[in-house]
C-alpha cells in the first residue's frame, strides 16, 4: 500500500534532500510516495484539495517576509479539514515541545534526517497514517457490497421507493454493524488484536459521546480526584429542552485501584515478592499458582460479585467498581462537582448494572447437609 506524504520545507536545498531519502522507502509493507512544497500558504490551498496520509512540516518561514509560525498556520488549516498525522521537522523544535501529543510530533533538524525517518516509521507502525484511508476503503466496500449484493439483488423487499430515508439508516446501521473486532484487526492488519478476547479500550467510550450523564458514566470529583461510576439509569438523566431530569438524586459506585483496594494489597504484595525470587520452593510454587488463579478470577469479573474489574487505560489505571461502597448525590452536582472522564461502552454498562442488581437482590438460604445426601446415598466413607 502507498502512504503519501507531504513536504512542506522552505529551505530548497534541504527539501530536495528529504524528498531524496524519503520517496520510494519502504516501511514493511508500505511504499512512500512524497510532495514536496516550498511555500506555506500554498500547502494550505493543497491540503483543502488533496489529500495525504501524513505531513512533514517545518516552523520557521526563513523567505521574505519571514515568519516565525508559519507552520502553525498549516497545523490550524489541517485541523479545519480533516485528520491527518502532522511531524514538526524544525530547528526550533524548543519551541512548540507544547504541540507534541499522539498526533503531532516535533523531531529537531538538529538531529538530522534520520531521526525524521525513525519518527515517520513509528507514525506508519501506529497505523495512524493509514486510518484515515483504511476506513475510507472499508466504508466504500461494505457500502458497495451492501447496495449491490444485497440491495440491488432483492428488489422486492423494497418497491417503495420513497421509504429511501429508512434504508439509508439500515445502510448506516449495517455499516455500525461491522465495525467489530474482526473487521477492525482486518482493517489495521493488526496481529495484535485477538478477536476471542476484551481489549481494554472496548469497554470505553472516550471521552464521553452523550451531552446527557448516562449509566456507567466514570467521573472523577474535583475536590480529591475521586472516582465514581454513575449507577442511575439514563433514563432518569435526560433533560428534554428546558424540563428538568427525573430525578432529583443519582447513585455513584466509587471506582477505586486495583493495586490500593484493602481486599487485594497483601495477595498483589505477596505476588511481587514470589515473582522476584529467582528460587521456590514447591509450597511457594503452588501459592504464586494460586494467587494468580485468584486474581485472573477478580480482572474476569468472576471471583467477587462485590466487585466490577475495570482495564487500564491512557486515562484511567485498573481498578475496581466497589459495589458496597456507594454515594448518592444531587443531580445538579454532576455538574459543578464532577468532570466527565469517560463511559462504559455496551455491553459492559449493562453488566455492571445487572451485576449490582443480582448483588443486591440475592437470597441467602441455609447450607444443606450435604454429608447427610451423601449418606442417605450411601456414599459417604463415614464410619
Amino acid at each position: 500500500m502507498q502512504i503519501d506524504i507531504l513536504i512542506v520545507e522552505d529551505d530548497e536545498r534541504l527539501r530536495q534532500n528529504m524528498i531524496e531519502l524519503i520517496n520510494d522507502w519502504a516501511i514493511g509493507d508500505y511504499v512512500i510516495r512524497v510532495n514536496g512544497l516550498s511555500d506555506f500558504t500554498e500547502a494550505e490551498k493543497w491540503l483543502s484539495n488533496n489529500s495525504c496520509d501524513l505531513v512533514v512540516l517545518d516552523l520557521f518561514k526563513n523567505t521574505e517576509p519571514v515568519d516565525e509560525q508559519a507552520g502553525l498556520g498549516v497545523l490550524q488549516k489541517i485541523k479545519t479539514i480533516g485528520f491527518v498525522p502532522v511531524v514538526f521537522f524544525t530547528g526550533y523544535a524548543y519551541k512548540i515541545q507544547d504541540l507534541k501529543s499522539q498526533v503531532v510530533s516535533v523531531v529537531s533538524k538538529n538531529d538530522g534526517i534520520e531521526s525524521l525517518k525513525d519518527e515517520i516509521e513509528r507514525v506508519v507502525n501506529s497505523r495512524l497514517a493509514l486510518l484515515v484511508k483504511l476506513l475510507v476503503n472499508h466504508v466504500r466496500t461494505q457500502m458497495r457490497a451492501y447496495f449491490w449484493d444485497i440491495v440491488n439483488e432483492r428488489k422486492a423487499d423494497w418497491p417503495d421507493s420513497d421509504k429511501g430515508l429508512s434504508l439509508s439508516y439500515l445502510a448506516t446501521r449495517r455499516l455500525a454493524s461491522s465495525l467489530s473486532k474482526t473487521d477492525i484487526k482486518a482493517i489495521l492488519d493488526d496481529d495484535q488484536i485477538d478477536p476471542t478476547k476484551v481489549h481494554p479500550m472496548e469497554f470505553y467510550i472516550y471521552p464521553p459521546e452523550e451531552s446527557d450523564h448516562v449509566q456507567g458514566e466514570i467521573i472523577k470529583r474535583k475536590a480529591d480526584g475521586a472516582l465514581f461510576a454513575i449507577l442511575t439509569p439514563t433514563c432518569d438523566m435526560v433533560r428534554r429542552g428546558d424540563s428538568d431530569p427525573k430525578t432529583d438524586f443519582v447513585v455513584l459506585l466509587r471506582v477505586v485501584p486495583f493495586e490500593s483496594h484493602p481486599t487485594f494489597v497483601k495477595k498483589i504484595e505477596d505476588l511481587k515478592v514470589l515473582l522476584a525470587k529467582e528460587e521456590k520452593s514447591n509450597t511457594e510454587l503452588s501459592t504464586q499458582r494460586n494467587i494468580v488463579d485468584y486474581l485472573e478470577r477478580v480482572i474476569a469479573n468472576r471471583q467477587n460479585a462485590r466487585f466490577f474489574f475495570l482495564p487500564g487505560t491512557q486515562f484511567l489505571e485498573n481498578s475496581v467498581v466497589d459495589l458496597e461502597d456507594k454515594l448518592a448525590i444531587g443531580f445538579d452536582e454532576l455538574d459543578t462537582d464532577f468532570d466527565r472522564i469517560a463511559q462504559l461502552d455496551d455491553p459492559f454498562a449493562q453488566s455492571l448494572t445487572t451485576q449490582t442488581a443480582n448483588y443486591f437482590l440475592r437470597i441467602g438460604f441455609p447450607d444443606l447437609d450435604a454429608s447427610f445426601v451423601l449418606a442417605n446415598m450411601g456414599l459417604s466413607s463415614a464410619a
